[in-house]
């Protein structure tokens, strides 16, 4: 197999201190890429935990430069973005990872436990690749790579972190449709790596006792190491897919499904609740379903149908 490099290339890695977005960072420089690590937080020392990455990533010949920007807020993105350009000359790539959990059920979560992890997991997103788009639409080129979770398909007592992740998905979608004529593409990773088992399930469900076990069965295949490979590949030039979502989990790889059964088709126009509950077991059926790539394919895949059968 051909070496995946990105020697000459700029990468912004948000969240970057430690866990996943350390050994990200640790990765892409390790592959030729200069590294801006985003963090606000310090170590126990003090000392910003960007720094500590910054070091590492230098000792090992490499090149990075440490940013303590607030992505949280607009101003605070375009700051990176700054030092990005400033630092390196260009923007090739964008993995946004920062992120924490504020763990509740829906009657616990404070207004802050809300607004707080949405604003650090979404739009610190969008704020940060809106500012970087501008940059990768004037040079034909970008990789954008969303951190999202499995927390999306329903993570009891985490549902202001699974709805920001889960947004991610979506806004990757749509991204990539914007970006598909300028050289830029959008992906998504679920990683779900060990630094995740003392905070991440807090709520698991009925039997958190037996999900923690599977976990700490799965802790030798989850490091931050075993996710970077992914992110990586979806941060190259070597990238060739777009508007995908892919989990990473304990060394399985695997494309996150999107799609629509095929449903009922009401005869008319006027169909009731009690029609619904009548072709509920339609609607549910798994029998058959596509996978849209834009909201135009449903609404094509319904008219055609319809069309089909002369109902319009």
């Amino acid at each position: 197999m051909t070496e995946i490099r990105l020697d000459g290339q700029s990468v912004i890695v948000t969240g970057a201190g430690r866990g996943l977005g350390r050994a990200y960072a640790l990765e892409l420089a390790h592959r030729g890429a200069a590294v801006v690590i985003n963090d606000v937080a310090v170590n126990e020392d003090g000392k910003p935990r960007a720094d500590t990455v910054v070091a590492e990533i230098d000792a090992a010949g490499g090149r990075a430069v440490a940013d303590d920007s607030d992505i949280a807020t607009s101003a605070g993105a375009e700051s990176l973005i700054a030092t990005a350009v400033e630092s390196f000359g260009r923007i090739d790539a964008v993995v946004n990872n920062a992120g924490f959990l504020r763990t509740g059920t829906i009657e616990e979560l404070s207004d802050e436990d809300m607004e707080s992890v949405v604003a650090v997991h979404l739009l610190a997103a969008m704020y940060t690749t809106r500012a970087a788009w501008p940059h990768m639409k004037m040079q034909g080129y970008g990789r954008i790579v969303f951190t999202s979770s499995s927390s999306s398909f329903g993570h009891a007592g985490n549902g202001n972190y699974g709805a920001a992740k889960g947004g991610l998905i979506a806004l990757a979608r749509t991204l990539a449709l914007e970006g598909a004529d300028l050289g830029i593409k959008v992906n998504s990773v679920l990683p779900y790596a060990v630094s995740e088992i003392s905070t991440g399930t807090a709520h698991v469900g009925d039997d958190p006792a037996g999900v923690r076990a599977l976990l700490n069965a799965l802790t030798p295949r989850r490091s931050p190491e075993t996710v970077a490979p992914l992110t990586v590949y979806l941060a190259s030039n070597d990238c060739r897919v777009s508007g995908e979502a892919f989990s990473a989990l304990a060394g399985r790889y695997a494309r996150i499904v999107y799609g629509l059964t095929d449903g009922w088709i009401s005869p008319n126009a006027d169909a009731t609740a009690e029609d619904i509950a009548a072709h509920l077991d339609e609607v549910l059926s798994l029998d058959s379903f596509s996978i849209p790539t834009m909201i135009r394919d449903e609404i094509t895949d319904v008219a055609d149908r319809l069309r089909t059968r002369g109902l319009i």
